[in-house]
């Protein structure tokens, strides 16, 4: 992973989010995707726990990790975020 390069296919840096990882996710109240009271809706996302963690999660730009703050909120709706 290289900023301001061109990533070739499995190197965005989504794909290094362990909260993503399908036996790492959960939703905002921490209920496993395997748990009959997971709700989909939303994800558990910390910057902070998620730092701890996750080494990529310690190169979020503010604007990222306010991105995964939103998203958290939102994971199965489609969000439109200017930045710049």
């Amino acid at each position: 992973f290289q900023y301001g390069t061109v990533n070739p296919a499995g190197t965005h840096v989504h794909n290094h989010l362990t909260f993503l990882y399908p036996p790492n996710l959960r939703d905002s109240n921490g209920n496993l995707s395997t748990s009959p009271n997971y709700n989909p809706r939303t994800l558990k996302f910390s910057s902070s726990e998620e730092a701890e963690t996750c080494k990529y999660c310690k190169k979020l730009t503010p604007a990222s990790r306010q991105w995964w703050e939103l998203k958290s909120k939102y994971f199965d709706t489609i969000l439109f975020f200017k930045t710049g």
